[in-house]
């Protein structure tokens, strides 16, 4: 596994660096695509550009999945889907590109499943036409159920991804961890991976599984927000409360105090907030809580050791899933985007010979991306290899593993 990729991927985002991301998201040790950075560049985790390829497939299923979940939060019985998706085009389509994938490196696998993910994540952020007007009414939904449906269309999204994994697998050819890891993985579906947003407690439960009640969940938030807010105002002005010891034993507060992110990457801490709930009356009492907007009755009861505990306990799951979001969206915001240039260029994926097992680049026009299984289509892949290459020069992303044969090995 390349850790100086990944330590690159996830600088400034994670705290702690490659370590620290391993230990949140242990499958990226297994087949993270392994690509050199060239220096003062960005990484480029795509052995092959198949994001024009999958892109209005994701959207396509994208409108099905959130039109079902604004209607109904509950999803589709087991028996129900596995028919739907036996002749979904999305899952048709990245079986063929695992499977092909995989016969590069695990590391492409890995890229093909995250770039799945990526679509689905962009196509929400920034929806194109054709699921505009449902994404709109996804987010015109109120706070708790848009959350759940939300998780609703993650699920929907990830069984795509599992289904073709598990048809893959049944193939006989070992899926990275990676990649099976991400069907699991609900935010990194549905939450922008370029500009991370704040913390979304309320996702974070849903997507975790976790149901704390809503009115202590919301007053928990205030609380956090304030108490980390004013340590870290404390830690600028080096006039540390009494009460800061707890947290300064184990954090440099200093150090966060000067990060302009410093009170965001502490509330993103599980173990912070299991040393803030229960604990809350050391920095805050009811008068504080009601100033910041907290209910009175809800002031009461976050003061509460014992309920604050149960508060921090749920509240720390629906964290560890943040955390591991947050290697996910490094990873995605790392992936190159689909080669600009013409038709063929984003249209590059690779193809193997059932013959001798050779690898070459192929570019499928947009006429005949429906049929890429087309045996003429690796007979010009030599020209397209060299056309890309003359024209995006040697940082082109073209994997030219072999002789160019076509479909039967001849």
């Amino acid at each position: 596994m390349n850790l100086d990729l990944l330590a690159r991927v996830v600088h400034g985002r994670v705290v702690g660096g490659a370590a620290v991301a391993l230990a949140r998201v242990p499958a990226v040790s297994d087949a993270l695509p392994d690509v050199p950075v060239p220096p003062g560049g960005r990484p480029v985790v795509l052995p092959v550009a198949v994001g024009g390829l999958l892109a209005p497939l994701v959207e396509r299923a994208l409108r099905t999945v959130v039109d079902e979940a604004v209607v109904d939060l509950r999803p589709p019985p087991p028996e129900e889907l596995a028919r739907k998706l036996e002749s979904d085009p999305l899952t048709r389509t990245v079986v063929r590109l695992l499977g092909e994938a995989i016969c590069l490196s695990p590391g492409a696998a890995s890229a093909v499943a995250l770039e799945v993910v990526r679509s689905s994540a962009a196509g929400l952020a920034q929806p194109g036409s054709h699921v505009a007007d449902a994404v709109r009414k996804l987010n015109e939904l109120p706070a708790p159920r848009r959350s759940l449906a939300r998780v609703r269309v993650a699920e929907g999204m990830a069984a795509r991804l599992g289904a073709a994994i598990q048809e893959v697998a049944r193939g006989g050819q070992r899926v990275p961890a990676l990649a099976s890891a991400l069907t699991a993985a609900r935010l990194a579906w549905v939450l922008p991976f370029r500009a991370p947003p704040p913390l979304d407690l309320g996702l974070a439960c849903a997507a975790a599984g976790v149901e704390p009640a809503p009115e202590l969940l919301e007053g928990a938030t205030i609380a956090g927000d304030l108490v980390l807010g004013q340590l870290i105002t404390r830690a600028q002005a080096r006039a540390l409360a009494p009460a800061d010891a707890l947290l300064a034993q184990r954090y440099p507060l200093y150090d966060l105090a000067a990060d302009p992110q410093g009170a965001d990457r502490l509330a993103v801490d599980p173990d912070v907030w299991a040393l803030v709930l229960p604990h809350l009356g050391a920095w805050l009492d009811r008068a504080a809580l009601e100033g910041a907007g907290v209910e009175r009755a809800v002031a009461d009861e976050l003061l509460r050791p014992d309920v604050a505990l149960g508060v921090s306990t749920l509240v720390g799951r629906a964290l560890r899933d943040w955390q591991a979001w947050q290697v996910h969206a490094a990873l995605l915001a790392a992936l190159g985007p689909p080669l600009e240039g013409s038709v063929e260029a984003r249209y590059l994926y690779p193809r193997a010979s059932a013959a001798s097992g050779t690898v070459v680049a192929v570019a499928v026009g947009a006429a005949s991306a429906e049929t890429a299984e087309a045996s003429a289509l690796p007979r010009q892949a030599g020209e397209l290899v060299a056309s890309f290459r003359a024209r995006l020069g040697s940082s082109a992303l073209v994997q030219d593993l072999g002789p160019v044969e076509d479909s039967d090995g001849k």
